[in-house]
């Protein structure tokens, strides 16, 4: 059961004060398998003023092992087409690598996020929109975070899916063994 408070389905009414109630997000419903080049996964484009009720009816109809992820894309009312900025770290991550984060974001006019602890890692939101067009530039910023001398904090084989993907997704469900929990909010003090 998810912690509505704690989990980032709360966000959503972020994402639509900013993309309109008449905005599409989407999501993702896909089955995990390691090593896997690509996973099989079925995209739902859902109206944004809907989609709280549609992801909470949703989580209740999925399949052992099924997960679904909530994906940056968003279209909105007058067919143009931005990304929810999201990070997947590979695991633990600092205070440092938070502050690496924050000066990508301002190059790309992202002044707050949020982060989440899943269990095996974390993952991050910025509480704003990009282009479209900026997209693949922001991916590559992310990349760059990454200190060439120590331990990568942002997960580099994420980045290169979502980059073939033309879009990037975070899960948003516990629905099978290889997850420890559902995400939950942490604040950057809660960080070594």
């Amino acid at each position: 059961m998810i912690d509505a408070k704690a989990h980032p389905i709360k966000l959503l009414k972020i994402f639509i004060s900013l993309a309109g109630n008449d905005s599409i997000f989407e999501f993702g419903k896909y089955i995990y398998k390691p090593g896997e080049f690509q996973n099989k996964r079925h995209v739902y484009e859902v109206k944004a003023s809907e989609a709280e009720e549609w992801f909470t009816s949703m989580i209740s109809q999925l399949k052992d092992d099924e997960e679904l992820a909530f994906q940056s894309k968003v279209k909105t009312k007058d067919n143009k087409i931005y990304h929810i900025p999201m990070i997947d770290f590979l695991s633990k991550i600092k205070k440092s690598d938070i502050q690496s984060v924050e000066t990508v974001f301002k190059e790309f006019g992202i002044s707050n996020f949020e982060i989440y602890e899943t269990g095996r890692s974390y993952h991050l939101y910025g509480l704003s929109l990009i282009s479209a067009e900026k997209f693949q530039e922001y991916m590559g910023a992310l990349l760059l975070i990454n200190p060439p001398d120590s331990p990568y904090p942002v997960d580099a084989r994420w980045v290169g899916h979502q980059l073939i993907n033309g879009y990037t997704a975070l899960r948003w469900t516990h629905n099978s063994s290889l997850y420890k929990k559902y995400p939950h909010k942490i604040s950057i003090s809660d960080l070594d």
